[in-house]
């Protein structure tokens, strides 16, 4: 027999923000908060058996991942906001890869014709990822602002929250 458990815990926290000011003058803010960490698992099992009248081999996998990505990028609470220009962006760009294996050979050897032999192989493998994200880009709570100036695009604020995050699983 043989078997094999994996059990992971990712719990990542991400910011780029600019919280409670009476008041923020610059030409250019940019805020970026980017996580592309990586949860990776590649767990094996295997077993054999041989006998000359049962033989029984047994391979199993479990494997869970738990990830929780919390990622938040802006401004809030600013009391008066003069700027040129302002970009924020919080992307989630995190990756799940796992790949299971397992396998389990179960043979009779040599025995006299007419005997009563059993051979058994038995093999499983369970995969579970539990993923939660949540991507915040966000201006909130300005008292009075103003943006003057404009990107290549004709854009004075650009904000972005995008997960673009994957999850290969192969069990």
């Amino acid at each position: 027999m043989s078997g094999a458990f994996i059990f992971n815990i990712a719990d990542h926290t991400t910011s780029a923000s600019i919280y409670n000011l009476n008041s923020l003058n610059a030409d250019a803010v940019t805020l970026d908060a980017e996580d592309r960490s990586g949860v990776y698992a590649f767990p094996i099992a295997y077993s054999s058996s041989e006998a000359q009248k049962f033989a029984l081999a047994a391979a199993g996998i479990g494997l869970r991942n738990d990830v929780d990505v919390d990622i938040d990028a802006g401004i809030s609470g600013v009391n008066n906001l003069d700027l040129n220009s302002l970009s924020i962006t919080a992307l989630n760009n995190t990756t799940v890869v796992t790949a299971s294996v397992s396998a389990a050979l179960s043979g009779v050897g040599d025995t006299p014709s007419g005997s009563n032999t059993t051979s058994i192989a038995l093999t499983g493998n369970v995969s579970v990822n539990n993923v939660d994200n949540d991507v915040d880009a966000f201006l909130s709570d300005i008292g009075t602002g103003s943006i003057t100036g404009m990107d290549s695009e004709s854009f004075a604020v650009d904000i972005e929250a995008k997960d673009t995050s994957k999850i290969y699983a192969v069990a």
